[in-house]
């Protein structure tokens, strides 16, 4: 029995066990990095890849790993090969929602990353990888290529996601008005809880360290030079990202501006109104400005302003300013756009068959009346 052993001799074994775990976990983080170090049962693909299944079933069931092993063997390898091990084996779960859309199985993927990311080191080390934010890219494939991409991506708009409206709104016009707002508010709940796991990982990120917050911005920032275009009124799609990946980061920049936001804007003078002209991180020289001309914007933001930190608070603001402005204001312009367009065709439609049906008419009783002047004369 345990609780009859000498605490010196309980305390040696204890630490024989602790050696051992660290062993085994050391060692299991050694077979991944180098999978020919020992023999292995052929059962596929070996390396960062066997971590895969594990992370996405539960932690501390069969199938997933022991949060207590996790937290050991990132301890262990941070800043020794941990963007080695768990660096890919993210980045192909990541890569796994380019094939699902919101309405599938993509729960538990989302969920694994972010629980990964729970941890300071798996955080940081995430923003380091060059898949976080790759530079030789489009707009179009930033979310497919990047890593927080496919997640982002995960949207019920049709232009990432048309198996979403042919199966919520499959003849809308046929069906009532509490059958369709019950399948806008199902969606609705999905896409928040998208965001709500993205806010947590990014979140993650920003309080892993200074430099991985950084490159978070950085990040956000690269996707809105990306997609300047989007503000223009005639825009190739094909060349712009898509609405639900901009949505779904103002969204969850939002979040990020919830402590400042109050009612009593309490915190407002921690935003620093000089951001633009003290920081490169977003460049609207090139925006058309409401109050001011081309040559007067040109000679304000062209002055010599010594460039600057700034705080988180200023940081977000300003970001979700601009993705507000790229993201969510932009598809609803296009969205009025498009429903101008569609009802003008509905009109020309519909007056285009009342035309045929008179013309129809028309030829019927024109028939009549030759069959009738033929057997009159």
């Amino acid at each position: 029995m345990i609780s009859n052993l000498e605490k010196s001799v309980l305390a040696q074994r204890l630490s024989v066990l602790d050696n051992v775990k660290s062993l085994l976990v050391s060692y299991s983080g050694l077979v991944l990095q180098i999978p020919d170090m020992f023999p292995q049962v052929d059962i596929g693909s070996l390396g960062p890849q066997q971590l895969v299944p594990r992370l996405k079933a539960q932690p501390d069931t069969s199938q997933g790993l022991p949060t207590e092993y996790l937290d050991e063997f990132v301890a262990r390898f941070d800043n020794d090969g941990l963007d080695d091990v768990l660096g890919p084996a993210i980045v192909s779960l990541a890569r796994e929602l380019l094939q699902q859309n919101i309405l599938g199985e993509c729960k538990p993927t989302i969920q694994s990353i972010a629980y990964l990311c729970e941890r300071k080191p798996v955080a940081a080390m995430l923003t380091s990888l060059d898949e976080f934010n790759p530079q030789q890219v489009t707009a179009k494939n930033m979310e497919e290529v990047s890593v927080l991409g496919p997640l982002f991506r995960l949207s019920v708009y049709p232009d990432a996601a048309p198996k979403v409206a042919e199966s919520y709104f499959q003849n809308a016009e046929n069906r009532n008005a509490a059958d369709i707002a019950s399948c806008k508010n199902g969606l609705r709940g999905s896409v928040q809880n998208v965001q709500r796991s993205m806010f947590g990982i990014g979140n993650s990120i920003v309080r892993a360290n200074a430099e991985s917050r950084n490159r978070l911005l950085d990040y956000f920032a690269h996707i809105v030079r990306l997609n300047e275009k989007r503000a223009q009124m005639q825009v190739d799609v094909q060349a712009v990202s898509s609405d639900g990946f901009m949505h779904n980061i103002a969204g969850v920049l939002l979040m990020f501006c919830d402590p400042f936001l109050d009612i009593r804007a309490s915190k407002i003078d921690k935003i620093d109104p000089t951001y633009f002209r003290t920081s490169k991180r977003i460049d609207i020289s090139e925006d058309t400005k409401i109050n001011a001309t081309k040559e007067q914007s040109d000679a304000y933001y062209g002055q010599v302003q010594e460039l600057k930190p700034h705080n988180f608070i200023t940081e977000s603001f300003f970001m979700t300013l601009s993705f507000m402005h790229y993201g969510p204001i932009r598809a609803l312009v296009n969205y009025n756009g498009f429903m101008r367009e569609y009802n003008e065709v509905k009109k020309q439609n519909e007056k285009a068959q009342q035309d045929a049906a008179a013309n129809a008419n028309v030829r019927i009783i024109l028939f009549f009346f030759l069959r009738l002047f033929n057997l009159t004369f």
